[in-house]
């Protein structure tokens, strides 16, 4: 009897250690005026919390992705996904599965044929990649992708460029979480990596040949300075429905790429890679070229080599301008 008692008592008491661990592994996640931010408040961090994944827009945006990709037939380019694991796009905790379950269920159900991911385990990893009060990648996550993205779509054996220094700026860097609930607690100075030489390209917005030079303006110190000062875009560009870059490097390569502004800060660097980028946000292409994008009608326009899908989970969640066939 005494046996059988304290073999209860051990079973009754797991939950209590297994509630005990969660607590341990758990961060002080304090919500913000009722919007999808949350405060950190030992780290003076400001974080997204991502939904339990596969949501509704999810799975009707990869229901329209996969007809689209399908309609492209057996002959189709190979195509390529790479997710950001922004807070957007995974749970944060102490310690967590390198797979989140945006990634596992976009592997699982997107009809492409290459995957990949930015991996990090620990929310200290976390923290390494990403600004404090941003949705965006800092420049030691955007350059991690760019090399993850090169070795997924070229293989090992490609040469990627290597930065020459880290640049700061004296500059307080206040996100776009800080801008949206407007808490200026921001302590770290915007910094980004300087290559020499910068790769070289000619770009082409909505048609038009455009001066795409705000990497060498921002490095001459040209930027604004208000206190929520969006020195991301300042540095690596701004939003577009519609660009393509052209350089004198492996012409014989062109990449479409499907993408967020996750994308702003690699763009350019992949121009070393590629003769030819075709970037399409989905946001905006519609609105800014009076016409609905078209997987295969891009596809037959600019015959590229291989297609890239690059963004945290949002861009796997836009149902305002959906993938057509």
């Amino acid at each position: 009897m005494k046996r059988w008692l304290a073999v209860l008592l051990l079973i009754l008491q797991l939950p209590i250690f297994a509630l005990a661990a969660d607590e341990d592994n758990a961060l002080n996640m304090v919500q913000q005026k009722r919007m999808n931010v949350y405060l950190i408040e030992e780290d003076n961090r400001l974080v997204s919390r991502a939904p339990s994944y596969p949501t509704k827009k999810m799975k009707t945006f990869v229901a329209a992705l996969n007809e689209a990709i399908d309609g492209l037939g057996e002959d189709r380019p190979p195509i390529y996904v790479y997710l950001v694991e922004s807070s957007r796009s995974h749970r944060l905790a102490r310690t967590f599965s390198v797979n989140s379950k945006a990634y596992k269920y976009i592997k699982k159900a997107v009809h492409a044929d290459y995957f990949d991911h930015l991996k990090f385990t620990t929310y200290e990893e976390f923290c390494n990649y990403f600004y404090s009060t941003d949705h965006h990648w800092n420049y030691k996550g955007s350059y991690q992708g760019y090399v993850d993205v090169v070795r997924l779509l070229l293989g090992e054996e490609e040469e990627v460029l290597v930065p020459a220094e880290v640049v700061e700026i004296p500059q307080i860097f206040n996100g776009s979480y800080a801008n949206r609930i407007k808490l200026p607690i921001s302590k770290e100075n915007f910094a980004f990596y300087k290559f020499d030489p910068f790769p070289q390209y000619t770009a082409y917005q909505y048609g038009k040949k455009r001066t795409y030079d705000h990497y060498d303006i921002y490095l001459k110190g040209k930027y604004k300075k208000g206190r929520y000062a969006n020195h991301y875009a300042q540095c690596y560009g701004g939003d577009a429905g519609l660009m393509i870059f052209e350089s004198e490097q492996h012409k014989d390569r062109t990449l479409l790429i499907i993408g967020n502004s996750l994308t702003n800060a690699v763009k350019p660097l992949l121009t070393a890679h590629f003769g030819k980028i075709i970037y399409v946000d989905l946001r905006s292409y519609k609105s800014m070229t009076k016409k609905a994008f078209s997987l295969s009608k891009a596809v037959e326009d600019y015959a590229p080599t291989q297609i890239l899908l690059f963004g945290d989970a949002y861009l796997f969640t836009t149902d305002d301008t959906l993938p057509k066939p």
